[in-house]
């Protein structure tokens, strides 16, 4: 996966994810469509969640290490691990209705 957003280190907070929405619907963008596919085939959030290194890249580029409280609260997480499996399994559901499966 490309990283089209601002570096972590960078002043672009403004520009982070503040919803679960938000969030889900900037990684729909980001993803190739091979990514979303393998995605809404895995037979469970759970999968995407050990298998892919994406929970990794929620935390780092949404800025959740670096104390996003908004999407953390959006997701009703009390930290950055917590929001990053809430984000990945919206983002798995939201797949998986728009394949139909």
């Amino acid at each position: 996966m490309t990283n089209p957003l601002p570096s972590p280190d960078s002043d672009a907070d403004q520009s982070l994810p503040r919803t679960l929405r938000e969030a889900v619907d900037r990684l729909t963008l980001l993803l190739s469509q091979a990514e979303k596919d393998k995605i809404a085939a895995a037979s469970s959030a759970d999968a995407i969640i050990v298998h892919f290194s994406l929970g990794a890249y929620i935390r780092k580029v949404f800025g959740l290490w670096r104390g996003n409280k908004a999407l953390m609260a959006s997701c009703g997480a009390l930290n950055p691990e917590e929001a990053s499996v809430v984000i990945i399994r919206e983002l798995w559901a939201r797949l998986r209705r728009q394949s139909g499966l």
